[in-house]
């Protein structure tokens, strides 16, 4: 058993928790943005949605490789 993948694997998780709390409360920002109509907090929080969402992109691509150094990659989430 590779302890430090599953460590790393940990804290990819947390890591990937963290960004989509960040996601959930820029939407709320967003969304109060619309309810005020204030365009340029809507494009803002669109800007930060981009960089929230590559960052999901590569957490998902570390997410992949370490699957497969555990041994994982066709093990079901349940």
């Amino acid at each position: 058993m590779d302890a430090a993948a599953w460590k790393e694997y940990l804290k990819l998780l947390n890591s990937l928790s963290g960004t989509l709390e960040k996601l959930t409360e820029l939407e709320r920002s967003k969304t109060a943005a619309v309810s005020r109509g204030d365009l340029g907090g809507v494009e803002e929080c669109m800007k930060q949605e981009q960089v929230h969402s590559m960052t999901l992109r590569g957490l998902d691509q570390k997410r992949d490789k370490l699957l497969a150094r555990l041994d994982l990659t066709r093990a079901p989430l349940r």
